[in-house]
């Protein structure tokens, strides 16, 4: 199948509103054609900038995965 979202990443570069059009394609995609109930996402706690993406997606905090995954020799937990 081919992707519904594959002309918005064509040409990409930069800060140009890209990420969140592709993440608008995908979850669209997801609960129109597919049909998905749920979307879940998983990022690290403390990267607030993708937490902030997820969020301006329509993402909302469900829990927290403590020392769930391994980065640089520590675990660092998920959102």
């Amino acid at each position: 199948m081919a992707s519904p979202c594959r002309s918005v990443a064509s040409g990409a570069s930069g800060h140009t509103g890209t990420g969140r059009k592709l993440g608008r394609c995908a979850i669209d995609h997801a609960f129109g054609e597919l049909k998905v109930h749920k979307v879940c996402g998983q990022v690290l706690a403390d990267n607030q900038a993708s937490v902030n993406f997820h969020r301006r997606m329509g993402f909302r905090d469900e829990g927290v995965l403590r020392e769930h995954q391994a980065v640089g020799g520590s675990y660092e937990d998920l959102v």
